[in-house]
């Protein structure tokens, strides 16, 4: 089944959520928003805000950190308007999970050659354990991303 709309998405949703099928597809895309949003809108505020060394902080007054605000109020407002472009949202989720995926293996592989670095960490450096958990993670990451780019290359 090809899914190129959200109607299509909570279709395929059906053997698992039977006639509950769209508020529960609906409750995980209002549940998306509500939290991705914020997060971007935040994330990229506090990113601006550290390159160019302003204040910053969401317990700070906005008075003591204008700009910050801002950028949060800026993006969050952009995030909003996003759903009002005439795009195929599903393509869009599609997309950037994809990239989510492929960019997160040199980030976990780099996060693993930091965190047992005692320089860097400290006494935090992570244990053999958490090192062989992660890299794990990190293989299966690498895995699916290897499946993903042959599955657009055949």
């Amino acid at each position: 089944m090809r899914v190129d709309t959200a109607s299509a998405a909570a279709q395929a949703l059906a053997p698992l959520a039977g006639h509950w099928t769209s508020a529960v597809f609906a409750a995980g895309l209002v549940a998306t928003g509500l939290l991705a949003v914020p997060a971007m809108a935040a994330a990229c505020a506090y990113a601006l805000a550290g390159i160019l060394r302003w204040p910053q902080g969401l317990g700070a007054p906005v008075r003591a950190a204008p700009r910050f605000y801002l950028v949060l109020v800026l993006v969050g407002t952009a995030g909003l308007g996003i759903g009002l472009l005439p795009f195929n949202a599903m393509r869009a989720l599609y997309l950037s999970a994809a990239l989510n995926g492929l960019v997160a293996v040199p980030l976990l592989a780099f996060m693993m050659i930091l965190a047992r670095r005692r320089t860097v960490m400290g006494r935090f450096v992570n244990t053999t354990s958490s090192l062989m958990v992660g890299w794990a993670a990190t293989l299966v990451m690498a895995a699916a991303a290897f499946v993903l780019v042959e599955s657009w290359i055949t």
